[in-house]
């Protein structure tokens, strides 16, 4: 859901209504039943109730349409982007709510933060729980902006040369919204299922792994053989090492509750090369990760940031492998940060620098699409990258990739530090 909702082409805003349905509870009592009198008598009534109005979030086209540098700014001035009009059409909603109307479009203005206005659509579609009650606490708003879908629909119809055209095209665009929400809750179905088996796998390793380390411990204490003592902390040694790899692979696994935490980009990095740098060694493909800066924190959902690295990670294996898998040709996956600035902020870049087979020119500004199959070395990695593109624009970041055949894949991720690097 996040994923479409975020890169959705129209804007979209999550709103919490609650506190204004408990304003308007006792309005009756003051306005009497004809609430539009009431208000239209005096616009600024409206003020509360705009106050009260608490924007969750909003998506990117959102930023488009408003004219914001970014989703804060937005949000803190959504009560500056009302017009007359647009406050008329928001008193027909109070108006709805206290009827008890759940879906209500309309024509309406709205104001942009740079001042120019934009005549747009709006539908406010409120949700009901298994109760059948509605869910005033997340109500999706969306605006869609009436002159570029009335360019849109004149370039369908002169293309098609009729309305059977427009027709044909919404019920395109229909038919991939639904195969792309279907993907989606099948990929996710299979992430759980992964993260169900790796659970189970590593609770089955770590007791008999317990005990092999408590023998080894005692072996070692007990014994008098300095050869036998060495080989005894050589088990405990190897058997701590699978202890950290199951303890991070079950990190790995946890169902992620959404909440965001402070942790090192280093320490995120090295649990997702620990899952996977056995597999590398195997194949001759040398992981540099040096260049990872060992003191910047970012405030992040772990778990997704991990689970995007090993993707990157195991895309650039198999691509290495790809080009010179029988070749003396040195193998080199590098991981390094460094600090950029995007619209004056600054962000912390991690990039996964490979020397495989890359992608073709004409394939890369598709690689992001779950739906996109391409030359057979991009086949596989689509909905890996659409669902890595998703969590990080979840975690306010931007993903992007660099690639040229037969000359390897930079796949960049910009995310904002905790704290200014300086």
């Amino acid at each position: 859901y996040q994923f479409l909702f975020e890169n959705a082409p129209i804007s979209l805003w999550e709103e919490d209504y609650s506190a204004v349905v408990a304003m308007l509870k006792d309005l009756p009592a003051i306005a009497g039943s004809d609430i539009s009198a009431y208000f239209h008598s005096d616009l600024q009534r409206l003020d509360p109730f705009i106050a009260a109005l608490r924007v969750i979030n909003v998506n990117k086209a959102s930023l488009r349409l408003f004219e914001s540098k970014d989703k804060a700014t937005l949000i803190e001035a959504m009560s500056e982007t009302f017009t007359a009009k647009s406050k008329a059409v928001f008193i027909v909603e109070l108006d709805n709510l206290l009827k008890g109307l759940d879906f209500y479009e309309s024509h309406s203005e709205l104001l942009t933060l740079k001042g120019n206005r934009r005549q747009v659509k709006l539908h406010f579609q409120i949700n009901q729980d298994t109760n059948g009650h509605p869910i005033y606490k997340r109500i999706l708003v969306a605006f869609v902006d009436v002159i570029a879908l009335h360019e849109v629909q004149s370039e369908l119809w002169e293309h098609n040369q009729g309305a059977a055209g427009i027709e044909d095209a919404k019920e395109n665009i229909l038919e991939k919204t639904k195969l792309s929400i279907e993907t989606q809750l099948q990929q996710n179905q299979r992430l759980k299922s992964i993260s169900t088996l790796a659970r189970g796998v590593a609770h089955e390793i770590n007791n008999p792994l317990t005990g092999l380390l408590n023998y080894a411990t005692f072996i070692e204490e007990e014994v008098k053989s300095p050869q036998l003592q060495e080989f005894a902390a050589g088990i405990r040694k190897e058997g701590k090492r699978v202890a950290e790899i199951v303890s991070n692979l079950l990190t790995f696994a946890q169902q992620d509750p959404g909440l965001k935490y402070s942790v090192k980009i280093i320490e995120i990095v090295r649990k997702a090369v620990m899952l996977i740098n056995q597999s590398l060694m195997t194949d001759g493909i040398h992981l540099d990760i040096t260049g990872v800066d060992q003191t910047v924190s970012i405030k992040c959902r772990i778990q997704d940031i991990q689970h995007v690295i090993l993707n990157l990670l195991t895309n650039s294996w198999q691509a290495i492998n790809r080009r010179i898998y029988h070749s003396p040709e040195r193998k080199q996956i590098s991981v390094r940060t460094s600090f950029i600035e995007i619209e004056d902020q600054k962000y912390l870049r991690l990039g996964v620098i490979d020397n495989g087979d890359g992608i073709p020119e004409e394939d890369i500004e598709n690689v992001f699409d779950p739906f996109f199959s391409g030359q057979p070395r991009t086949r596989g990695v689509g909905m890996g990258l659409a669902v890595a593109y998703g969590i990080i624009s979840e975690n306010g970041g931007q993903i992007s990739i660099q690639s040229k055949i037969g000359q390897g894949t930079r796949i960049f991720i910009d995310l904002q530090p905790e704290s200014d690097p300086g």
